[in-house]
């Protein structure tokens, strides 16, 4: 199974012991590995980052929502938003909200190497592997309490913060005061944890169980 959210429902199939195993579905570490290397002497701008789709599952109209609020109080900060949906048409129209469209994943270096953080509003996300690639690159991760990969690529306050859809504005406002010495730091943290899942260790692990 990809994490701990999805053992209970392995449970339920009569898996238990030895025959339940986590670290599947991971990113490819590669690309995302060349980016922190490239974000390690890069200054990170005041650019928030999202990458999915335009659908209202995602949080997307929530995370422009809150943005927009704060926008007066922080004047400096831009949201980038990466990817298209159904909700395209009716996108928010802000000074400081950009829209790039669908972008293939060779186009998202240019994103990712200065991005301050990455947020991920879902209202509903069994996993989602982007918060994993997001966290080896070495973004600083906002991620609803919904966001399954959480459980495993963020741990709050060290490398950016779980938040309840209904408290994003608060999120993004508490994330938007932190220092850059703070938002680099997080930058590491995200990181570690990003690299703690590889193909490789998925690899032992699946020998492992059919040795088992």
């Amino acid at each position: 199974m990809p994490g701990e959210p999805q053992i209970p429902f392995a449970q339920k199939l009569g898996f238990s012991g030895n025959s339940l195993a986590t670290g599947f579905y991971c990113a490819d570490p590669e690309p995302f590995q060349a980016i922190y290397e490239k974000r390690k002497t890069t200054t990170p701008s005041n650019k928030i980052l999202y990458i999915g789709r335009y659908l209202d599952v995602k949080g997307v109209r929530e995370l422009w929502e809150a943005f927009m609020e704060l926008s007066d109080e922080f004047p400096e900060w831009e949201l980038h938003c990466v990817g298209t949906g159904e909700l395209w048409d009716s996108r928010a129209i802000h000074p400081k909200i950009i829209h790039h469209g669908f972008k293939q994943p060779h186009e998202l270096e240019s994103h990712l190497v200065d991005a301050a953080c990455f947020v991920m509003p879902s209202k509903k996300e069994p996993w989602g592997v982007v918060l994993h690639e997001m966290a080896i690159a070495g973004l600083p991760l906002l991620a609803s309490q919904q966001v399954g990969a959480a459980s495993q690529f963020l741990e709050h306050g060290k490398n950016g913060a779980s938040f309840d859809l209904s408290a994003i504005a608060e999120a993004l406002q508490s994330f938007l005061r932190k220092d850059e010495t703070r938002i680099q730091n997080e930058s590491y943290a995200s990181h570690q944890l990003g690299m703690k899942h590889t193909p490789a260790g998925w690899s032992h692990t699946l020998l492992s169980l059919i040795q088992a």
